[in-house]
């Protein structure tokens, strides 16, 4: 039972396992708004990985503060160099190429 003295706001889910769900929720806002909305994605980001997953899926920034948390600041750097990593392996210049073959695959569609 949820004892209402004790209450202080409605809460959220954060962190690592809403990655799945904050991925396919920036997908398909991406998809339904072509690119007339700037998107900040949220959800489980903690790697190089999950934040080219979230540009390639259509947003603009990504944040990461269930990160942070977990793994302190050092995890921004991490995450940068995560990043150059899926860059080199995918031979793109910047993360702009990740967003530029989202929107290519959406207006194939």
């Amino acid at each position: 039972m949820v004892e209402p003295r004790l209450a202080v706001g409605r809460g959220s889910i954060a962190g690592r396992d809403t990655f799945a769900d904050a991925l396919r929720i920036v997908a398909e806002v991406a998809d339904h708004t072509a690119g007339q909305l700037v998107i900040r994605a949220s959800g489980g980001v903690f790697t190089g990985d999950d934040a080219a997953r979230m540009l390639a899926a259509g947003a603009d920034t990504v944040e990461v503060y269930s990160a942070f948390v977990y793994r302190g600041w050092r995890v921004a750097a991490e995450i940068n160099r995560g990043l150059l990593e899926v860059l080199g392996r995918q031979g793109l210049s910047s993360v702009n190429g990740l967003r530029r073959r989202q929107a290519a695959r959406g207006r194939a569609r």
